[in-house]
């Protein structure tokens, strides 16, 4: 693998004039070989973007042909990513990764990390795709030596907060021009975003699951070390971004002596003797009170989640429409002739405590009760049974494995199946705003014990069926949280098996019922089909090769 490359810095407190000493420059040519260093690395080894935009593909080879192509998709698949396409372009993503090439893989890893730091609000949905992929191999073809994604990008996050920590002091007995302390000045204001987003993007990829506790204790010792302004400023982003989840699983590990001497320490930064700023003492002294809180902010951040398309194109209308409304009332009134859910659920509930007779109690209450339709008794019941198998922000197995054939009794048909999951988006995401790793937990489970079939999975994730129950609230978390459990599913699906059967098979009438109506396939049916129809054609050229041979042998013999 190519190496990274080591970045050019100066140490906090080392003396321009010395270094200048030391190699024989002038401040003007160190100045220039930062520049250097910067834009080799982190504008794809030299080439900036604007000569990557007029570059032709006339005079290039064939193999550099296909990398730009490469490239190309792959930025075309950043640019469009969104909560409510997020999958579709994951797997794009997966498709044009350059998994042969280690040089062309630093370069888009470099591009995402890059557009997670500019683009605040979308951050977690990077840091997401950087978990969903990071098992990805990495094969480079001259010395057979096999990385995965995950190392690369972890490795890029490293280089670039080396580089945007190391700091620029001035310390001369000339007096040093405008324009050298602009530039200094210029540069120094780069760094501090750089390092500030860095920082942001790091605690987005250790919420998403690509990091553990002991690498972000790396960059916190790293930054409380350092009393500057940039340096404050990234801590106090990487402990808001994961303040709440890191306070709970330092709780499991040996780190628990250093997280309360963080703590120490920023109090004792925030003290007025230390001679900090006041606006570094200020978010110093935010922090401190956010976690006395429970990480629940006073005041909402600036930083929203990312918007998906329909909330974009509705908030425009909302802001083309807005007039001055009086006594508006915003009571929902709908009338329906459905069960109430509330009661339905809480009367299960009841019954799911009786322990060994709650099956049994839980089916004759439900004929009793129940007549026709059972997709709302469907869509309690696994709710009431997930309150009852989640303690805390975790889920007991055992209980919620013992009520798994409960819900397998009534889960019998793809709407049933639909309800049930959205039921479980409702519960996890909805209402318990989306515990680490509880979601793919949950669906893991339901999967393995086949409750939930992979064509159900598929449906409600693109949401393509006309389900009667719509959870609209949270599908898009949902989503974005499960995406290595559905890059997972997809692996198996095709994998040759005594189970294994052709995608077509696998869809029942209420599928294809709504085939029609499909403005597209999920990514996953379209594959399957694409690969089904090669493999029909390969065999189907292989017999065609068996005929020729047999009937040119018999030619032969006679």
């Amino acid at each position: 693998m190519h190496n990274m490359k080591k970045f050019y810095s100066i140490k906090p407190g080392e003396s321009l004039e010395e270094i200048k000493r030391k190699r024989g420059i002038s401040l003007c040519e160190l100045l220039e070989e930062l520049d250097v260093a910067d834009s080799d690395s982190y504008e794809s080894f030299g080439s900036n973007r604007q000569n990557n935009q007029q570059l032709t593909f006339d005079n290039l080879s064939e193999d550099d042909r296909i990398a730009q192509n490469r490239l190309k998709k792959l930025r075309g698949a950043l640019n469009k990513l969104a909560p409510d396409n997020f999958y579709i372009q994951l797997m794009e993503i997966q498709d044009y990764l350059p998994v042969h090439s280690s040089h062309l893989m630093q370069i888009f890893v470099r591009e995402l990390v890059q557009k997670a730091i500019d683009e605040e609000q979308n951050s977690i949905l990077y840091a997401h795709v950087c978990t969903a992929l990071k098992s990805v191999e990495l094969l480079e073809v001259e010395d057979e030596t096999i990385f995965n994604f995950g190392a690369v990008v972890l490795d890029e996050c490293f280089n670039m907060f080396c580089f945007a920590r190391s700091s620029l002091n001035w310390f001369s007995y000339e007096q040093p021009s405008e324009n050298e302390l602009l530039e200094l000045k210029t540069k120094e204001a780069m760094k501090k975003r750089r390092l500030v987003g860095v920082a942001r993007f790091l605690g987005d990829l250790f919420k998403a699951g690509m990091t553990g506790v002991r690498d972000v204790f790396q960059y916190i010792k790293k930054l409380e070390q350092d009393v500057t302004d940039k340096s404050i400023e990234g801590l106090t982003v990487l402990l808001t971004v994961t303040g709440k989840e890191l306070e709970i699983a330092v709780l499991e590990t040996e780190f628990q002596a250093d997280w309360c001497a963080t703590w120490d320490r920023i109090f004792h930064l925030s003290q007025k003797e230390q001679g900090l700023p006041h606006r570094l003492r200020f978010m110093l002294m935010n922090l401190l009170d956010l976690r006395d809180g429970g990480w629940i902010p006073r005041i909402m951040s600036s930083r929203s989640s990312p918007l998906s398309f329909i909330e974009i194109i509705k908030e425009n209308d909302q802001v083309k429409a807005k007039k001055p409304r009086l006594l508006w009332n915003n009571k929902i009134t709908v009338i329906t002739k459905e069960p109430i859910v509330v009661n339905t659920e809480s009367e299960i509930l009841k019954l799911l405590s009786l322990n060994d007779n709650a099956y049994k109690t839980i089916c004759d209450w439900e004929r009793a009760n129940f007549v026709g339709r059972k997709t709302w008794f469907v869509y309690s019941i696994t709710k009431a049974v997930l309150r009852y198998s989640i303690e805390g922000n975790s889920l007991n197995k055992t209980i919620f494995t013992q009520h798994v054939d409960l819900l397998k009794k009534y889960i019998n048909s793809r709407q049933a199946e639909l309800a049930a999951m959205y039921a479980v988006q409702s519960v996890v995401v909805t209402e318990m705003k989306n515990p680490k790793g509880l979601l793919e937990e949950v669906c893991d489970i339901l999967h393995v014990t086949n409750t939930i079939s992979y064509i159900a999975f598929l449906d409600w994730r693109e949401n393509w069926s006309n389900c009667p129950v719509l959870e609209v609230a949270g599908r898009a978390e949902a989503q974005i949280s499960l995406a290595t459990f559905f890059i997972k599913l997809f692996w198996e699906s095709i994998k040759p098996s005594s189970q294994y059967k052709s995608i077509v098979k696998e869809l029942n009438s209420f599928d294809l019922e709504h085939f029609v109506s499909m403005s597209k396939l999920p990514p996953e049916i379209e594959k399957r089909i694409k690969m089904e129809e090669e493999r029909e054609k390969s065999e189907l050229q292989r017999k065609d090769r068996v005929d020729n041979v047999s009937q040119s042998y018999l030619t032969k013999t006679y």
